[in-house]
């Protein structure tokens, strides 16, 4: 106190060690370049750093029975403050640090924070470190900033502290905040993926980027999700309790959870795990548009999820529903929505699609320039969604090799009723990136003069009888294509070839209906799902080398071999029924003259042909008119 003339207090090397307090001058430099220890073992011990920062070295609060008191802001730039044992009270003083340490269990340490500002720069994924045994920690009305990209809190075991206002503040980095204690608001402002584990009770969580609640035993008052979020609860029964979640991103919810209010939001998707009951106290609240429907499912298909309310009825509007129940004595009611079957006690309303015809000649089709309500009509109508039907015909294509790409929804997703190609011209492309989902919800049809380019999956999930494929000689050899619809039936008008390619038949019925079909595999492998395939007199090639080329198993499955063929095309190429007893087939061949062959059935065939010359194993019981 009362220096002048600018003094230094310099060193290198070595420790300080204050038995004190320390009280600085505004017109002095500390360039200390040790570390500096407060090693009081008494109370009453002030810090008084006039504004000079102490960024030369960590600092460590380090006595026994010792007590400090700020008397103004302590700034230690990027270096450490260390609470290894006795009292440090900010008393409403400002702190600059780049980590905060306490992991030092057992030893009597207090922190009291009062109304002061905490800020730490370090990226460090512990940037604020801490082991509550042994520790007393009053918040107060503070805040803890935490400005560092990827910068974190760790809690390094047992219970956790009761934190007042904590926020992450850095645009950019994956944020892990371990606590098992609480919070009043906490703000995650990441734009990567933030993390809040272990249970804890907070007033306000807020995640401006992707953001996870992980564990158990969670109750938040209010839970914001700005981009994706995740609840990965673990628990069967409904140990986390959320007052007020708005989910505006995709989301994902496992465990079984209490919400007060849960809002998810137009256009996105929500996966609730399967076998798991949502219980919402006062409202579900899903309200969609026509362009941005609403998707709900299962993480299982055919294995449903469970939203459960007693009271006042739930009422939601454009939603596409897929295994999900509903419980309680409220009633459930999707308003313009469209039902993807295994959706019990639901009531759902279908809307009222429209028809779209594309006008655009080459363009994207999530451009509503490209679009119009009638065939060749004026454009800006909007773009189709699940509810409508998309037509391509003789006024959509003014030159040849005009392409048509798909462009998804927030889910990657493309999705209609019909689609038919009746009627184009000009032998057009219809074009689309590997991770865009095509997903028909009715009937479709191609035609012989245009090219198949789309690169990702194709999904048929009708929910009803009556849909037809015509293909037209058009190879959708481009990646696999899965049928999945709960009471859905589709019957090929011509042959199906998807190349190397995998078919899924997960849900309803496959009539080939005598027409051929041509992949690599064929995957039925899912017991217990209503599925139904009937072949007639098709001939059906599958060219994969995979012991299991055909897979299948065959509970819940309904099978009608009829008059077809079954020919296995690659060396080695083999049957594989999963579990139980087997189905009735006709007749079967394996063509390939090399490679090893194994067929597990278990149930019946007409006759059975192997061609390998090396050794082939027709295996489990079976009845067989002829084998060769």
């Amino acid at each position: 106190s009362g220096v002048t003339n600018n003094p230094v207090l310099a060193g290198t090397g070595n420790d300080l060690y204050i038995y004190g307090s320390l009280i600085l001058s505004a017109n002095m430099t500390f360039n200390y370049a040790g570390r500096v220890y407060l090693k009081s073992t008494a109370a009453g011990n002030n810090i008084f750093t006039a504004g000079v920062p102490l960024d030369n070295n960590d600092i460590y609060f380090y006595g026994s029975g010792g007590g400090w008191t700020l008397i103004d802001d302590l700034n230690l730039g990027s270096e450490t403050l260390y609470l290894m044992e006795g009292a440090l009270n900010t008393n409403n003083q400002n702190v600059v640090a780049g980590i905060f340490n306490s992991n030092y269990s057992g030893n009597t340490r207090a922190l009291n924070l009062g109304s002061s500002e905490i800020a730490l720069s370090s990226t460090s994924d512990q940037a604020l470190r801490f082991d509550p045994t042994g520790m007393t920690f009053d918040a107060g009305t503070s805040l803890i900033r935490f400005t560092g990209a990827g910068s974190g809190m760790y809690n390094v075991s047992g219970s956790g502290l009761a934190f007042h206002d904590v926020v992450f503040e850095a645009l950019t980095g994956t944020v892990n905040v371990y606590n098992n204690g609480s919070f009043n608001d906490i703000v995650f402002n990441s734009a990567g993926t933030s993390n809040l584990r272990y249970g804890n009770t907070v007033n306000s969580v807020i995640f401006n980027g992707n953001g996870n609640i992980y564990d158990n035993n969670n109750n938040i008052n209010t839970l914001v999700f700005n981009g994706d979020g995740w609840i990965r609860s673990t628990s069967a029964t409904s140990n986390n309790i959320f007052g007020h979640v708005t989910m505006n991103g995709n989301g994902v919810i496992n465990g079984s959870n209490e919400f007060g209010t849960l809002v998810f939001s137009a256009g996105k998707q929500y996966t609730l795990q399967y076998a798991r009951t949502q219980t919402i106290l006062n409202d579900l609240i899903a309200e969609g548009a026509e362009t941005e429907v609403i998707n709900i499912i299962s993480s299982s298909a055919g294995n449903v999820s469970t939203f459960y309310k007693d009271g006042d009825p739930v009422v939601v509007n454009y939603v596409s529903l897929k295994d999900n129940a509903a419980a309680g004595s409220a009633t459930f009611t999707a308003n313009n929505s469209i039902d993807l079957g295994n959706n019990p006690n639901w009531i759902i309303n279908a809307p009222g699609g429209k028809d779209f015809y594309w006008i655009g000649g080459t363009g994207n089709w999530d451009n509503p320039a490209n679009w119009s309500l009638s065939s060749g009509g004026p454009a800006g109508t909007g773009i189709p969604t699940v509810l409508d039907n998309v037509f391509f015909d003789g006024n959509s294509f003014s030159a040849p090799g005009q392409v048509v790409t798909l462009i998804g929804d927030a889910s990657n997703n493309v999705r209609f009723i019909n689609m038919n190609w009746t009627g184009a011209t000009n032998n057009p492309t219809l074009a689309g990136a590997a991770g865009i989902n095509l997903r028909i919800h009715g009937s479709l049809t191609l035609i012989p003069d245009m090219i198949y380019n789309v690169l990702g999956p194709v999904y048929f999930h009708a929910t009803e009888p009556g849909q037809t494929i015509t293909t037209a000689g058009v190879v959708l050899d481009k990646n696999n294509m899965y049928f999945s619809g709960d009471g859905g039936e589709w019957t090929l008008q011509d042959e199906l070839n998807i190349g190397t390619r995998t078919l899924f038949l997960e849900f309803g019925t496959l009539n080939t209906n005598n027409q051929n079909v041509v992949a690599g595999i064929f995957n039925s492998d899912f017991s217990g799902n209503a599925r139904a395939l009937n072949l007639g007199s098709s001939e059906i090639t599958l060219s994969s080398t995979s012991d299991q080329a055909l897979r299948f198993h065959p509970t819940g499955m309904t099978f009608d071999a009829g008059t077809s063929l079954i020919r296995f095309t690659g060396a080695g190429s083999g049957m594989y029924n999963v579990s139980g007893s087997g189905l009735a087939f006709h007749d079967v061949v394996f063509e390939a003259l090399t490679g090893t062959v194994n067929v597990y059935n278990n149930g019946s065939f007409n006759d059975i042909v192997f061609n390998s010359a090396s050794t082939s194993t027709l295996r489990y019981g079976n009845t067989v008119n002829s084998v060769i």
